[in-house]
């Protein structure tokens, strides 16, 4: 996982997809339309928008855990048609396995993917070294702090040597010093293994703080109605945190995502008992 990858290698790719939900009253529900864009090799691209908007629909199509209705999502130029082992994907669900070890966490995937025991070991020391739980290979999940568990996640993921990492609110459940902390975290182990990172997240300082760009998506049905370059350097720092040109990104990030989520509100009120996709 050293070296640069090819241009396209691990390129993320939206062609006009589309994702419908048909609910059993027999409505259709337009989750995401016509999205078209590109995150190139080795970039960091958040995806932020009101509640509803198809965040984590769209990231579920790279995923390959759900099917487009309409247009193709691909990776390396290759057209997603189901779950890739190039594709690793961390949820904000709790997702360790309580009966294993830090270690068996970590090697539980390589052992599914039928990597050879020793290699198991060797990639499994290296990720939890990477991701600052070395000390903790032998303790199982309960003794470990939420942040830490997500480490956990993220450790096991990479484990598999995934070419690009799908990161879906990996630390909306935490409260905010340990997301600024892992934050950080996750920009070195980004910035060490050279991934192509899509990122979801309802908190604009997180996106902004962490992105090369910030993607926003409008209220149902989703579309991509802003990019925002993240001109910041790297490596950031919480200092850059507040200053002017950190709010300006704020700022412009937040403006479309409060009209965005008006509208939401307004069509609430005009259809107070619309069936909602699951």
């Amino acid at each position: 996982m050293t070296g640069a990858p090819p241009e396209t290698a691990n390129e993320i790719g939206f062609d006009r997809v589309g994702k419908d939900f048909p609910l059993p009253s027999g409505r259709t529900v337009h989750a995401v339309e016509e999205v078209t864009g590109t995150v190139p090799a080795g970039r960091f691209v958040s995806i932020v928008g009101p509640s509803g908007c198809g965040k984590s629909t769209l990231l579920a199509i790279v995923a390959g855990l759900e099917g487009a209705s309409s247009g193709t999502a691909s990776v390396g130029g290759n057209p997603v048609t189901g779950p890739r082992r190039d594709i690793g994907m961390v949820f904000q669900e709790e997702s360790t396995l309580p009966w294993r070890s830090a270690l068996r966490n970590v090697t539980f995937g390589m052992e599914v993917a039928g990597v050879p025991r020793a290699e198991r070991a060797r990639r499994a020391d290296a990720m939890l070294s990477m991701v600052g739980l070395a000390e903790f290979a032998a303790e199982r999940p309960a003794r470990l702090s939420g942040g830490m568990r997500q480490r956990l996640a993220i450790a096991r993921t990479l484990a598999l040597q995934p070419s690009v990492l799908l990161m879906d609110e990996p630390f909306g459940a935490l409260d905010q010093q340990t997301r600024l902390i892992l934050g950080a975290q996750l920009l070195r182990i980004w910035r060490e293994v050279q991934l192509t990172v899509l990122f979801v997240t309802h908190s604009i300082e997180e996106a902004v703080l962490l992105s090369t760009e910030v993607w926003v998506m409008s209220y149902r049905p989703g579309r991509i109605i802003d990019r925002v370059p993240i001109d910041l350097p790297y490596p950031r720092g919480f200092e850059v945190v507040g200053t002017d040109q950190f709010n300006a990104y704020a700022n412009r990030l937040w403006a479309t995502i409060r009209r965005e989520s008006l509208r939401g509100f307004s069509d609430a009120e005009e259809h107070p008992m619309a069936e909602q996709p699951t």
